[in-house]
């Protein structure tokens, strides 16, 4: 048994890996499906073979689990799991989020791809409710409203980037969706509060720069606010069917 919980057995002379996580039927049942490295195709007990003959990959993507080319052995892919399971939160308990996971959140947006390699972004996380309360109310003020954009999360991570780089924007947005999805993967819960820009232009927004110490801050654009913490009950919705045409394939 791999450490990814596949096994590897021989049935006559074929051998199968079978996947023992099938969250595409749910967890009330075992998992019943099989790929076979010689016919190329998917044996599912619940029909997923007859639905996408010899296309292993379309029941290993549902489970989250990729196929190696090179010894045609199977192992989990938990990055692309959690990219399908993570969803945006839009309530949170009042509980800071542990030092531990939030750390893993926020370096997991220092590697996020930027242009040249420039690393134009900077992230600044707020933890202290006082300025995370001005943080929201700027952020209201935007919308011409007065409620709390940031819907109850008590940590918001700040990307700003320097606009001097043509790409900041795009690696502004990076930074943004990799902690986004890192924080599923550790347990929290996140979303993207946008309006970062129209926050730092104001002088408001400046004076908290340059409270915080954030070096070259005449030179930087607001991208986006990820908001962080533990979902609380109905913050979360469910995902809705990927519409069509969404790839295009050219060949």
């Amino acid at each position: 048994m791999s450490g990814c919980g596949t096994r590897i057995v021989l049935r006559g002379q074929k051998p199968l890996a079978l996947c023992d996580r099938c969250p595409c039927f749910g967890s009330l049942f075992p998992p019943l499906a099989a790929l076979t490295f010689a016919a190329s195709s998917i044996i599912c007990a619940f029909g997923l073979a007859s639905a996408a003959p010899r296309s292993p990959y379309r029941h290993l993507e549902l489970c989250g689990i990729a196929l190696n080319e090179r010894d045609g052995t199977t192992m989990t892919n938990e990055v692309l799991n959690t990219m399908k399971t993570r969803r945006s939160c839009r309530c949170y308990l009042d509980k800071m989020p542990e030092p531990e996971a939030l750390n893993a959140v926020l370096e997991a947006g220092t590697w996020a791809p930027t242009g040249m390699g420039r690393q134009s972004p900077v992230i600044v996380c707020i933890q202290n409710k006082a300025d995370r309360d001005t943080l929201s109310k700027m952020n209201a003020a935007v919308m011409g409203g007065n409620g709390d954009p940031f819907y109850g999360a008590p940590c918001v991570a700040v990307v700003l980037v320097d606009k001097t780089i043509p790409t900041c924007v795009e690696d502004g947005s990076l930074v943004m969706g990799n902690m986004l999805n890192a924080a599923e993967s550790v347990g929290l819960s996140a979303c993207w509060i946008h309006r970062a820009k129209e926050m730092f232009e104001t002088a408001e927004g400046q004076a908290l720069l340059k409270k915080w110490g954030v070096p070259n801050a005449e030179n930087l654009r607001g991208v986006g606010n990820c908001i962080l913490g533990y979902a609380a009950e109905g913050g979360k919705k469910a995902p809705a069917p990927r519409k069509e045409n969404y790839v295009v394939l050219v060949k």
